[in-house]
């Protein structure tokens, strides 16, 4: 029974980052567990995912530290933080139990999208004039 219940939650977790990765924009993601390790990656190179586990796993544990400190009863849990870095690109970090995820998110999309959609469309005009 217990072994059942752990592979239907696998199943719950891999659907969720399945339909996260559907996200518009969305990279990829990194899964850490309790000792700042990353156990599962996509998208993310292997020294990249080892550098943010250890970073963020930092951070949030830190942050945690803090929350219980000013806040006292549920309202010291953690449950979101999103960080926007120099190369455009957005962390989203949150945090269930001992593990945290990292979503990685490209915060241009919308503007490469419609970058690439005037290009099409430029060419498109060349290719009727020609």
């Amino acid at each position: 029974l217990n072994q059942f219940r752990k592979k239907k939650m696998n199943e719950e977790i891999l659907k969720s980052l399945n339909d996260f990765l559907k996200e518009p924009g969305v990279i990829g993601y990194i899964l850490i567990n309790q000792d700042g390790i990353p156990f599962r990656t996509h998208m993310v190179p292997h020294t990249k995912a080892v550098q943010y586990s250890a970073l963020v796993s930092d951070l949030v544990n830190k942050i945690k530290q803090k929350l219980v400190m000013l806040f006292k009863g549920p309202d010291s849990e953690f449950q979101c933080l999103r960080m926007r870095m120099k190369d455009g690109k957005e962390l989203i970090v949150t945090s269930a139990n001992d593990y945290i995820m990292v979503g990685i998110q490209d915060c241009w999309y919308e503007q490469h999208v419609e970058e690439a959609k005037e290009g099409e469309a430029a060419e498109g005009e060349k290719q009727e004039q020609a």
